[in-house]
C-alpha cells in the first residue's frame, strides 16, 4: 500500500483531472483493522476512542500534489496553518473535498442531541473524534462509501455557509432538502472539512486569498438561513465574509432554510402580511459582530474597498434570494392551505413582490371560498379590498372603482365602529390610487382626505394607515401644490421611521414623490439625492426585479442627466461628463426597454453636445453621436421625433469643429455605418449647413466639398425605387439646393463656366421637386439674378429678380438686389422703363420688413434709396421729382439714423440732394418751392 504522510492536515482538497494516488489494484490507505461504527447509510466514522497509532488515519489529500489549503469558514483563527513556503509545483487546478449528505446525518446522530448548536458539536464530537489524530473529520472517512458503493466523499460541489451559533441540526435539514434537489451533492462544511485542532491568528489575509481561491474552484454556495426573518449568518462576521467571497469570485449562490423556519413563517403571514417586508428591513449586513474585533475590522475593510457598492452589493445579494425563497413559500403553502385569512395575507405579499399574476390566482381561489361560507370570521376578510389592489396593479381602474364600491358596501355592515373606520379608510385610499390612474386628481385627493380623517378620529396620528394616507396626499398634490405635497411626505416618512426604521418600501416612495416634486420644481440637486435614496431602499428591501426598483433606477439615471445639464451651464464640464457616466452606466441595465432606449439617446446627444462645447476633441465627440444613432434605431416606437432632435444636435456639434479644417474627420463621421440608418436627405442637410458656414467664412473652395457630398446623397436618395414620391421631391429640392449653394461658391471664386453649370443643373432639379412656388426656388432665383448681374446681363438679372419677387413680394435683400441691379443698368445706359422702377420701389415701400430695415440701421437701405432717386431724376418724368426727392431725403435720415450723415458716402448724398434740388427750382424758377 502507497504510505501516506504522518503529519494532520488543516483540510482536505483533491486535485482535478489528477492521477490517482494510488496505483491500480492497490490499496489506498493500510489494511490494519480499525475500530468503527457503522450507522444506516454504511458510512464508516472513527470512534472518539481510536487506534492513534496508524498513520493512514492522519492522511489527508492536502499531501497530494497541488493541494489547495481552504479558510477556516466560521471559526476564525482557529484551524489555520501557515502559509505554504512554495508555490504549487504541478500548477493542477484543485477543488476542495466535499462530503454526502449522509456524514452530516450521522454525525448528528453521534452527536444525540437535536438542539445542539454547531459550535457545541465542534467540541463535543468532532474534536473527541479526532483527537488521537489531530486531523479533520474529513479524514477519517476518506475512503469510506455508501452501501452501493458511492463514496461519501468526493470533489465539493457546494460551499456551505453558515453560522456557529445556529442548530446543527438546522444546518443538516436544510441541506437535505438542498440534496433532494440537487443530486450527488457534496458539501464542504467548515466544522467536518477543517482541521479544528490547528491556531494560527497571523495568516487573515492569506486566509482571504485561499478561501476566494476555494469558492471559486467549487463554484457554488450555500447560505443557511436560520431564523428566516433575522437571519444569523447575516449577524456574524465570518459569515459576511464568506457571501462577500461569493460576491467577489461571481459564484452562484443558493439560500436554504430549515423546515422548521417554514411554520414559522406560515404563523408570521397569518398575522401580518407585512411579515416578509418588515423583515427585508431588518437585514444589513453592516450590523454584523465578531469574537474578534480585529476580523471585523479588517472584513469591513475588504467589502467597503472590494466590493463595488460596498454592504448594499452584500444585502441586495442575499435579500434578493430571501425574497426569492419568500415568494415560493407563498405559493407552495397556499396551494394546500383552505385558510382564508392566510390566502389572503399572503395574496397581499405576493402584491408586494410585485407578483400580480399569483395574487390573482389565489384571490380567486378565496373568493370561490368566501362565497361558499357563512362563517363570520371569514366573513371579515375584505376580499373586495384585495381584488380592488389586484386590478389597480393591472391598470383597470374602473374594475378597481366597482370593487371598492362593494367593498365600502360590506364594511359599513360592520358593528365595530373603529374597525368600521379604519376599513373604510383602508378603501377610500384604494379608491384613490384608481383614480390616480385615470389622472382624476381632485376625487383622488377627496378619497384620501377622507381616509386621514376617518384614520385621525379611530387610530390617530402615530399609525402604519395614517402614514400611508399622508404619502398618498403628498403623491396627488405634487403637481397642484407642491409645498404642501412635501409637508404630507414628510409627516409620512416620519412615522414610518419610527415603526420600521428608515428602510421600509413605503418610505422609498415617499422620497420618489418628493423627486418629483423637486424636478418639478427644477431643483435638480435635491431630486437626484430623493430619486437615490428612494432607488437605495427598493434595492435593498424589494430588490433588483422588483417594478418599483426598476421605476426608480431609470429615474436615478434621468436626474443624472439633468445635473450633467446644470453643471455645464457652470460650465463645470468635467463634473457633467461624470454624471452622464453615471447615467450611462444605470441605462446599461435596461437594453431592450424603448424608454430607456429614448433617454439614452438624450443621454449620448448631451454627452456629444457638452463634448463638442467644452473640447477641441471631435473624435470623442462623434463617438457619443454614433451611440445616438445606433440606439436610436433600434427604438420599436415612433423615431422620427428622436431622429430630428439627434440630427439638429449632431448638426450644431460639428458646426463647431467644422472652421477648424478636420474635414476628412467629419465627412468621415457622417459617412459612417452607423449614420447610414438615418434618413440619407437629412445627413445631406447636414452637409449642405456645414458647407454654407464655410462660405459665409469665405472659406468656398472647402465648402464645395461638403456641396458635393450633399448633391451626391440626394441625388441617390431621389433615384431610389423604394421612394415615394414626397420623398423624391424632398430629395430633388436638396439637389437644387446644393448645386445652388455650389454656384455661390463658384461665384466667389470668380469661375463663372461652373456657376452657371451649377445653376443649370439647380434649375433642373428644382423642376423635378415640383417646389417652383416656395422659398428655396425664390433663394435660387435671386442668386441667378446675382449671377446675370455679376456677368453684365442685366436683363436676365432682372427677370430672376421679379421671379423671385412672385413668390416672395415683401423679401428685403431680392428687392435691394433688384433695385441695385436697375441702377446698374441706368449707369451704363441701358435704358430702363421707368414704370419698372416705380414698380419696385412701390413693393420696397408695401413690404412690411420697410421700417424694420431702416430703423435697424441699414446702411444698404440709404444707399438703394438714393439710387433710386437718382434713377428717378435721370427720367426727366416731372411726376417723379417730388418722389425723387422724397426718396434723397429717406435716404439721409437712415444715415442719420446708422450714424453715418458725416461720413464722406452721407456728405455725398447731402451735396447731391442739395444740388438736384436747387437746379430744379432753378428751372421752375420759384423762390416758394426752395423755402420750402
Amino acid at each position: 500500500a502507497e504510505q501516506c504522510p504522518t503529519n494532520p492536515s488543516h483540510d482536505s482538497t483533491v486535485v482535478v483531472n489528477a492521477a490517482e494516488s494510488a496505483a491500480p489494484g492497490s490499496a489506498a490507505v493500510a489494511a490494519s483493522p480499525q475500530p468503527t461504527f457503522e450507522h444506516s447509510s454504511g458510512v464508516r466514522a472513527l470512534e472518539s476512542g481510536g487506534n492513534a497509532s496508524s498513520p493512514t488515519l492522519a492522511c489527508s489529500a492536502a499531501a497530494l500534489p497541488g493541494a489547495l489549503d481552504v479558510g477556516p469558514g466560521s471559526v476564525p483563527g482557529s484551524q489555520s496553518s501557515a502559509p505554504p513556503s512554495r508555490p504549487n509545483p504541478t500548477g493542477n487546478t484543485t477543488v476542495p473535498l466535499g462530503v454526502h449528505i449522509s456524514v452530516l446525518r450521522d454525525v448528528l446522530t453521534r452527536a444525540n442531541d437535536l438542539l445542539i448548536s454547531t459550535e457545541t458539536l465542534c467540541e463535543k464530537v468532532v474534536k473527541p473524534a479526532t483527537a488521537s489524530n489531530l486531523c479533520a473529520f474529513i479524514d477519517l472517512i476518506r475512503y469510506d462509501s455508501l452501501p452501493d458503493g458511492r463514496a461519501v466523499v468526493g470533489p465539493a460541489t457546494c460551499f456551505v455557509s453558515h453560522a456557529w451559533m445556529g442548530k446543527f441540526r438546522d444546518l443538516v435539514e436544510s441541506l437535505e432538502q438542498f440534496d433532494s434537489q440537487h443530486e450527488n451533492s457534496f458539501f464542504w462544511v467548515d466544522v467536518i472539512t477543517n482541521n479544528q485542532h490547528l491556531h494560527n491568528n497571523d495568516a487573515f489575509e492569506w486566509w482571504c486569498s485561499k478561501f476566494k481561491d476555494s469558492i471559486a474552484s467549487i463554484g457554488r454556495a450555500v447560505l443557511v438561513i436560520s431564523p428566516w426573518n433575522k437571519p444569523l449568518p447575516l449577524q456574524r462576521v465570518w459569515c459576511l465574509f464568506e457571501v462577500y467571497s461569493v460576491v467577489v469570485v461571481g459564484a452562484k449562490m443558493d439560500i436554504v432554510i430549515p423546515p422548521s423556519q417554514h411554520e414559522s413563517f406560515q404563523s408570521a403571514m397569518m398575522q401580518n402580511y407585512d411579515a416578509v417586508m418588515d423583515s427585508m428591513c431588518t437585514v444589513n449586513a453592516r450590523n454584523a459582530t465578531a469574537k474578534n474585533p480585529s476580523d471585523k475590522q479588517k472584513i469591513f475593510h475588504k467589502i467597503e474597498t472590494e466590493v463595488r457598492g460596498s454592504f448594499d452589493t452584500i444585502n441586495i445579494a442575499v435579500k434578493e434570494l430571501m425574497m426569492s425563497w419568500c415568494t415560493h413559500q407563498c405559493h407552495e403553502t397556499a396551494k394546500v392551505s383552505s385558510d382564508v385569512l392566510f390566502i389572503y395575507n399572503v395574496c397581499c405579499a405576493l402584491l408586494q413582490f410585485g407578483d400580480i399574476d399569483g395574487a390573482t390566482a389565489l384571490s380567486l381561489k378565496i373568493l370561490n371560498i368566501w362565497k361558499a361560507s357563512n362563517d363570520p370570521v371569514l366573513l371579515t376578510v375584505p376580499i373586495y379590498s384585495l381584488l380592488a389592489n389586484i386590478e389597480i396593479a393591472r391598470g383597470n381602474s374602473q374594475l378597481a372603482i366597482e370593487c371598492c364600491k362593494l367593498d365600502l358596501a360590506w364594511k359599513e355592515r360592520l358593528k365595530d365602529i373603529e374597525r368600521r373606520m379604519v376599513g373604510c379608510g383602508e378603501t377610500f385610499i384604494t379608491w384613490g390610487n384608481a383614480l390616480l390612474l385615470e389622472k382624476k386628481l381632485q376625487e383622488a385627493r377627496d378619497c384620501f382626505e377622507i381616509a386621514r380623517d376617518l384614520f385621525l378620529h379611530s387610530i390617530g396620528e402615530e399609525d402604519i394607515l395614517t402614514a400611508k394616507v399622508y404619502g398618498s396626499l403628498g403623491s396627488v398634490l405634487r403637481e397642484s401644490h407642491p409645498e404642501e405635497a412635501l409637508s404630507n411626505l414628510a409627516k409620512s416618512s416620519s412615522i414610518y421611521s419610527k415603526i420600521y426604521g428608515p428602510m421600509h418600501p413605503d418610505i422609498a416612495r415617499n422620497y420618489f414623490s418628493t423627486a418629483i416634486i423637486q424636478a418639478n420644481l427644477t431643483n435638480d440637486k435635491d431630486a437626484h439625492e430623493a430619486f437615490e435614496r428612494a432607488y437605495k431602499i427598493h434595492l435593498e428591501t424589494s430588490g433588483r426585479l422588483h417594478s418599483d426598483t426598476i421605476v426608480a433606477h431609470k429615474r436615478l439615471g434621468m436626474s443624472f442627466i439633468a445635473l450633467a445639464d446644470w453643471a455645464s451651464n457652470q460650465s463645470n464640464f468635467r463634473q457633467a461628463e461624470l454624471h452622464l457616466k453615471s447615467s450611462e452606466d444605470i441605462f446599461a441595465c435596461y437594453p431592450n426597454d424603448d424608454q430607456v432606449s429614448q433617454a439614452l439617446v438624450d443621454l449620448y446627444i448631451s454627452y456629444g453636445s457638452l463634448l463638442s462645447a467644452s473640447s477641441a476633441d471631435l473624435r470623442r465627440t462623434v463617438s457619443y453621436f454614433k451611440k445616438a444613432s445606433r440606439k436610436a434605431q433600434t427604438l420599436s416606437t415612433e423615431q422620427q421625433p428622436v431622429i430630428i432632435s439627434l440630427l439638429a444636435a449632431l448638426n450644431d456639434a460639428l458646426a463647431n469643429f467644422v472652421l477648424f479644417g478636420e474635414d476628412e474627420d467629419i465627412i468621415s463621421c457622417l459617412e459612417s455605418e452607423d449614420m447610414k440608418g438615418l434618413p440619407s436627405v437629412q445627413i445631406a442637410w447636414i452637409f449642405l449647413n456645414l458647407g454654407r458656414i464655410l462660405l459665409d467664412s469665405n472659406l468656398h473652395l472647402r465648402a464645395l466639398s461638403y456641396f458635393k457630398k450633399s448633391s451626391e446623397l440626394c441625388e441617390a436618395a431621389e433615384a431610389s425605387s423604394s421612394a415615394s414620391r414626397n420623398e423624391q421631391n424632398e430629395a430633388a429640392l436638396g439637389v437644387s439646393s446644393a448645386f445652388s449653394n455650389m454656384g455661390i461658391a463658384y461665384y466667389m471664386a470668380n469661375d463663372d463656366n461652373a456657376m452657371m453649370k451649377s445653376y443649370a443643373r439647380a434649375l433642373d432639379a428644382l423642376e423635378r421637386s415640383d417646389q417652383v412656388h416656395t422659398e428655396p426656388a425664390a433663394a435660387l432665383f435671386t442668386n441667378l439674378g446675382n449671377a446675370y448681374a455679376k456677368m453684365g446681363s442685366y436683363t436676365k438679372a432682372c427677370d430672376y429678380y421679379e421671379k423671385c419677387s412672385h413668390i416672395l413680394p415683401a423679401d428685403i435683400p431680392n428687392l435691394v438686389s433688384w433695385a441695385a441691379t436697375l441702377v446698374n443698368m441706368g449707369h451704363i445706359g441701358i435704358r430702363t422703363p421707368g414704370d419698372a422702377a416705380l414698380q419696385l420701389f412701390a413693393k420696397f415701400l408695401r413690404s412690411p420688413n420697410f421700417r424694420t430695415v431702416a430703423h435697424d440701421h441699414n446702411p444698404l437701405t440709404a444707399r438703394i434709396f438714393s439710387r433710386v432717386a437718382d434713377m428717378l431724376l435721370t427720367s426727366f418724368a416731372s411726376n417723379r421729382i417730388k418722389l425723387a426727392f422724397q426718396c434723397y431725403y429717406q435716404s439721409l435720415i437712415v444715415f442719420h439714423n446708422c450714424n453715418s450723415l458725416n461720413t464722406l458716402e452721407g456728405q455725398n448724398v447731402f451735396i447731391v440732394f442739395l444740388y438736384n434740388l436747387g437746379a430744379q427750382l432753378r428751372r421752375n424758377g420759384s423762390l416758394t418751392h426752395l423755402i420750402l
